[in-house]
């Protein structure tokens, strides 16, 4: 590469600080490195908030948006976590929902 202006920056396309292959490099000013870490969503205000914690009694329904605790899930044994997906409530209608569209169909 040779030897790096000043007020100049060695940015990494990879996002490896270890990496030296010169591939992998590009010259640049600051402005450049930051335009390039916001496209690739690393700036400090670009980070996705928190998930919030769930006790190991309880799960979340996708469904339904609510943390239940597990026996309000029918068991799974395919599942790593050994329980459907859906709550049962929510279960009831998806099945209702799913009858109902093949008897229309």
């Amino acid at each position: 590469m040779g030897p790096i202006p000043a007020g100049m920056l060695v940015c990494h396309h990879c996002d490896n600080p270890r990496c030296v292959r010169p591939s992998h490099l590009f010259i640049g000013t600051f402005k450049d490195n930051a335009v390039d870490a916001s496209r690739k969503g690393r700036l400090a205000g670009n980070h996705p908030p928190p998930k919030p914690y769930i006790p190991v009694a309880e799960k979340r329904c996708p469904r339904c948006e609510q943390v239940r605790r597990m026996e309000a899930f029918s068991k799974n044994r395919t599942r790593r976590d050994g329980r459907m997906v859906y709550c049962r409530d929510c279960m009831k209608e998806v099945v209702y929902l799913s009858r109902q569209k093949r008897r229309t169909a």
